[in-house]
């Protein structure tokens, strides 16, 4: 039986207890009225974030920490089952005795489940050493350069291009940035281990540029800067500085960002990050 405790958002079964953020625990509400139903992706999202739009890739994050949650707590983790291409649903079996009381091969069913235990802890042991790989590769993505009122940004473009080429730490790739697609979800696919994005705009009859450093993984703004395309030495200043904290960001060997640092926004790293963004 799973009790739930909307005062502390936490959930209760077999004397284990998860204490849940409260769209984590919103997200586990509207999975337990329905168990052992599917709920679809937009019923989730509009109860769960209560109106407010979010996208799949929003649902799929909560997941990921609810069931995260779940198995700290010693949960199975898998109770909360995908199902593809329709939405989650919540597989509660009728008989809730633990598993390893309902057959009598329980006692070396048990043996072999703590020798796996044991040999997945020592396997965490020793990857807990492991560093990912350096990696300098920086993506440069241009929005809105395509309008033809907007054509004095080739040449910023293209200093910014030189000057990014000519970072020894950089390895630099120019892409095409696919509005249709979405910021984000470009990002987490781009195997970058820093996004520049700039984004040109007119406002009254001015044009301007947006630029900013972006984490690509989490898709998180590092800086953002605005310079007007006719002032040339505002240009400059802030292509100087952005080329300084790519290669400081580069040069800090804290990307790219483990999936612990991607799921805990207090994680150090974040503070660290943002301090070598925006030196005082």
């Amino acid at each position: 039986m799973i009790e739930l405790d909307p005062i502390k958002h936490s959930v209760r079964t077999g004397g284990r207890l998860a204490v849940l953020q409260p769209l984590t625990f919103l997200l586990f509400k509207k999975l337990h009225e329905e168990q052992n139903q599917t709920v679809s992706i937009e019923a989730l999202t509009h109860d769960v974030w209560e109106g407010v739009t979010v996208s799949p890739d929003a649902l799929k994050q909560r997941v990921f920490l609810l069931r995260k949650d779940l198995e700290k707590a010693g949960m199975d983790p898998h109770m909360v089952q995908s199902v593809r291409g329709k939405g989650y649903r919540l597989a509660i079996a009728e008989n809730t005795a633990p598993w390893w009381k309902s057959n009598r091969l329980g006692s070396a069913v048990a043996a072999v489940g703590l020798l796996l235990l044991v040999t997945f802890v020592v396997r965490m042991a020793l990857i807990s050493e492991y560093q990912p790989p350096d990696n300098n590769r920086a993506v440069f993505w241009v929005a809105g350069l395509e309008d033809s009122s907007l054509a004095l940004g080739e040449t910023p473009v293209q200093a910014w291009r030189n000057k990014l080429t000519g970072l020894d730490r950089v390895n630099f790739v120019y892409g095409d940035f696919n509005a249709d697609q979405g910021l984000a979800q470009q990002a987490r696919g781009s195997r970058a281990a820093i996004v520049s994005f700039w984004e040109f705009y007119s406002e009254d009859d001015k044009f301007f540029v947006r630029m900013q450093i972006i984490e690509p993984k989490s898709a998180v703004i590092l800086r953002s800067d605005v310079a007007g395309i006719a002032n040339d030495e505002r240009m400059q200043a802030v292509m100087h500085s952005q080329a300084r904290v790519i290669d400081a960001l580069l040069a800090s060997g804290l990307l790219p960002l483990t999936r612990e640092q991607l799921t805990d926004t207090s994680h150090p790293v974040w503070d660290q990050l943002r301090k070598i963004s925006n030196p005082a």
